[in-house]
């Protein structure tokens, strides 16, 4: 009888959590599954705006017959439930390239235009091989000029999807530090609000100047509104064709 009693007196702080071990445990788990549910909710914030995949969470192995004790016991698991569009698909990004090729195509076809009837007006005769030649290069020009809007529009969204990606990055490192889904919420309405403002175009440069200063045309310069100082290259896109934000 005393030995098992002895027995039971060594066994007895198992019984229980006797001791805090499994209650420790239990409070580790408990903060961890929260840390989770942290994250998981405020990355589905973040992408409900910027787009991406949204989480629910489940239990693996729990159904019906699992008894209440056993599925306390189990940590809940995240798993892909949907996907939400956000504010910055192909539409956004496609709004990027045309608003910027409907700010400067015009304004090249202008200037175009106003360089073709200046030396129209400059050439001795509309049949002159000076004349042919002058045309030729202009027409050279107006075409590389076209293409360095279509290029730039392309490098705007280029930097349009890099700024969203940054964005979206510096927020999920805030969530995965510990900022709450509330506040991923709030960073990423106002990260969007601020992507999503018009841009902001630089003036267009002066493509076609070398034609209107060609023949002693300093005087018909003004008329057309170039300056007589101050050209951009017309072969020099980067002095011409910029946006600024």
């Amino acid at each position: 009888m005393r030995i098992l009693s002895w027995m039971f007196c060594f066994l007895r702080p198992s019984f229980g959590g006797g001791g805090g071990g499994g209650d420790s445990s239990a409070e580790l788990r408990r903060q961890e599954d929260e840390r989770q549910r942290e994250i998981y909710e405020g990355t589905n914030a973040v992408n409900e705006i910027f787009g991406g995949n949204i989480y629910g969470m489940s239990q693996p192995g729990v159904n019906e017959d699992t008894p209440a004790w056993a599925i306390g016991l189990m940590s809940p698991q995240w798993d892909v439930v949907g996907r939400a569009p956000g504010q910055f698909g192909d539409d956004y990004y496609s709004s990027i390239v045309q608003a910027f090729r409907d700010y400067y195509t015009p304004q090249v076809k202008r200037q175009h235009g106003d360089a073709k009837r200046a030396i129209q007006f400059n050439s001795p005769s509309l049949q002159s091989s000076a004349y042919a030649r002058k045309a030729g290069e202009l027409a050279q020009d107006y075409e590389r000029s076209l293409g360095d809007v279509v290029d730039l529009s392309l490098d705007a969204e280029a930097q349009a999807r890099t700024n969203v990606e940054n964005s979206r990055n510096s927020i999920m490192s805030a969530i995965r530090s510990g900022s709450g889904a509330e506040e991923a919420a709030a960073s990423a309405t106002a990260a969007a609000q601020s992507l999503a403002a018009p841009p902001v175009y630089s003036p267009l440069g002066d493509l076609f100047g070398r034609y209107l200063t060609t023949w002693g045309n300093a005087q018909l310069a003004p008329a057309y509104g170039y300056q007589p100082t101050g050209l951009a290259s017309p072969r020099s896109r980067s002095s011409a064709l910029t946006t600024v934000g």
